[in-house]
Formats: structure tokens, sequence, C-alpha cells
């Protein structure tokens, strides 16, 4: 009696370790197989966004997810009665691509992998020599209605930029032109991608076609007019070079001079000191306008100038006789592109990423898929399910 009483402890015992082994085992597994089905799901990411932009991002929402990961835990349970699934549960919201916060980290960590890589210098196209480059005169609107009211700016509820505000705000911090462009910040960073994936003016870099030509400058303006982009970016940069080259007349004794010797020709007296800043605002306008020429061309303006790096003469902005633009062969400086990234330094920073989309969404749609949507696509999504009666929950990122 006292051996049968044993005997059936120990198989007693024997037969709890086996089930518990068995819940321990089906509990790995069902992790395991949750975890493999969620990378599969994440796996589908869109090969043309990857390659033309360097973006990880799928497309799908809520219940497209739900029904491939169980698909995938159905087929490999198929036969297996020691699991039994449960609810399956997937959630996308904080993940979405259209997602300002998603959206830049994204592209701030490519930046930061291209960095780390020595990518940065080839997406910069840093390799091709200065160039003149001939304005186009073809205007290109995009008109198509349902494309435009589904760009993510539509979305977010963003127009066209009025940068009449804040032209001062950008002419008083000219003299910080170099360390934005050379910052290490998250903003430089989104800059970066901005001016290393996208078209401008002078620089047609991307392999892939695109409907904009002046795409950073879309992102600075908002216009689906190319040509208001141009020229309303060209207009904030004579703007700003206009305040810079003010500031350079009143410092430089030599030019300063000329200005109150004209003043007091044109006005002696005390009438003379009133038209000094009438005088100095014609002339740094004229430069600035031969500023902008220069740099349209593919030449460098310095921020601030001396006599001796100045290229239009007084009397001939006074008299508005200045044709063409003079090159004063100046090497040093910034470019355009600098001044682009200037610029793009103080814009809003939804605004900015938020028109980033734009143009990918734009451009994914004429080369690769016209379906395409920025808000139909995640970096990651939360999924919740329930295997045997116990419950697993997992972030899955790229």
């Amino acid at each position: 009696m006292f051996l049968v009483s044993v005997l059936g402890a120990v198989v007693m015992l024997t037969l709890a370790f086996i089930y518990a082994t068995v819940d321990v085992a089906v509990k790995s597994y069902s992790d395991s197989l949750l975890n493999m089905s969620s990378r599969a799901v994440l796996g589908e990411f869109d090969l043309d966004l990857k390659k033309d932009y360097g973006i990880f991002a799928f497309y799908g929402h809520k219940g497209q997810i739900e029904d491939k990961v169980e698909k995938y835990v159905s087929y490999s349970t198929a036969g297996n009665k020691y699991v039994k699934t449960g609810m399956i549960s997937a959630y996308t919201g904080e993940y979405s691509l259209l997602d300002c916060n998603v959206f830049e980290k994204e592209i701030t960590e490519h930046m930061k992998y291209a960095m780390a890589k020595g990518l940065l210098e080839k997406l910069r196209g840093e390799d091709d020599d200065g160039h003149e480059v001939t304005v186009e005169k073809k205007d290109r609107i995009l008109r198509n209605r349902s494309v435009a009211d589904s760009l993510p700016t539509r979305v977010y509820g963003y127009g066209q930029t009025d940068f009449t505000d804040r032209l001062d705000m950008i002419a008083g911090n000219i003299g910080s032109i170099a360390e934005i462009v050379g910052s290490g910040l998250d903003t430089a960073l989104v800059n970066e991608y901005i001016m290393a994936y996208f078209k401008n003016l002078l620089n047609d870099r991307p392999d892939h076609e695109t409907f904009f030509r002046n795409e950073v400058e879309y992102v600075i303006e908002g216009s689906l007019s190319d040509e208001t982009n141009r020229k309303q970016v060209s207009h904030v940069i004579v703007t700003v070079r206009t305040a810079a080259n003010a500031v350079s007349i009143v410092r430089d004794e030599k030019m300063h001079r000329e200005v109150a010797v004209l003043a007091q020709t044109i006005s002696p007296g005390p009438g003379g000191l009133l038209l000094e800043a009438g005088i100095i605002a014609a002339w740094a306008y004229a430069e600035a306008k031969n500023d902008m020429a220069l740099l349209e061309h593919g030449k460098k303006v310095p921020v601030l100038k001396n006599h001796k790096t100045w290229a239009v003469d007084l009397e001939s902005a006074w008299k508005g006789t200045v044709k063409g633009y003079i090159d004063t062969e100046n090497s040093k400086g910034q470019d355009y592109e600098d001044y682009l990234r200037f610029i793009l330094s103080f814009m809003d920073r939804k605004v900015k990423l938020a028109r980033t989309m734009d143009l990918i969404q734009i451009n994914m749609k004429g080369n690769h898929n016209r379906n395409f949507l920025i808000r139909e696509y995640n970096c990651g999504f939360r999924l919740e399910a329930e295997i045997n009666g116990k419950k697993f929950s997992y972030d899955h990122v790229y």
C-alpha cells in the first residue's frame, strides 16, 4: 500500500512536470512565433520607398496586419493540438509615417547611418564641380486636384508660406549662416536630408524622375507652381542679402563715406543725413540683386562684404543702370545651397516635414504606385495577441 502511494505521488509529480514543461514550451514557442510573424510583416517594406528615399515603411492598416499575423500563426500551428490561438490585435497610430515625429526619426536615423558609412558626400553630390545653370522658364504646376487634396500638408491644413512676417527675423540672423550650415542638431540632419534627396535650382542630383524641378524651393514656399516657388525663394534671398549688404556698407568706412558724399551732393545739410538711409538701401538692394544672379550661376557670396568684394558701384545703383550681373571672381563665402539651408533652419518644423512628405508622395505616385499615400504606410506597429489563454504584447519597429 505504501509503495502504491509512493508510485502514485511520483506519477502525479511527473505528469505535473510534463504539463508544466509543455506550458513553458508552448509559451516560448508562441513568443517566437508571434515575433517571427511580426518581423515578416515588417519585412514587407516598400522597396521603391527605401531605394529612392532611404525610408523603411510598409503598407497596411490595422485589419490587414492582423490578417497577415493570423495567417502566419495559423499556418505554423496547423495540426498542433497544444496551441490554441485567441484574439490578435494590431495598432499603427503611433508608428504611422504621416506622424511628423515618426517621419523625422526615420530620416534622421537614415542620415546618421549615411554619415557613418560615408554616404553623405555621394548623397549631396559633392563630387560635382560648381557649374552655371540656366534658369528653366517652363513652369510645372500640380493641377490634379485629387492628388493635391491628398497631400500630407492638406491633411495637416498647411498652405503656402507667407514669408513677409518672417523676413526681419531671417535677415537679423544673416551673420549665423555658417554656424547653422555646420550645426549637428537634428534640424541640420533634416535639412541635409532635404538637400541630399531633393532637387533645387542648381542641383539635379536625384537619379529618379521628379514632378517639380525646384523641390527644395517647394519645401520652403509650398506653392503648387514650380516657378512661383523659385521666384519666392529668390525674393527671400535678395531680402536677406539686402540686409547683410546694408550692414556691410555701414561698417566699411570707404563705402559709407561715398554714401555721405552723394547724400550731401543731392541734399546739402540735415536733409542729406536723412537721405543716407535711402541711398544705403538702394545700393544694398542693387548689390543683392547681383548677389542673387551670382548664386544662380553657381558662384559664392560672402555673408558680409567690404569694398574689395563689392560688385555694384554707387552711381549705377542710384541711377538704376545696372545690367546683367558682375562677377567679382570671389571664391569664398556661401553658395546657393547654403542659403537654402539657412532658410530651411527658420521654417516651422512640422510644415517643413509635411512638405517633404508631399514631395515623396507625389514622386512615388508618378514613378511607382499611382495609389501611394504616405498615411497608409507605417514604420512599426503594436501587436497584442492571446495564445492558450496567455496574453502577449509587443512593439515592433524598424
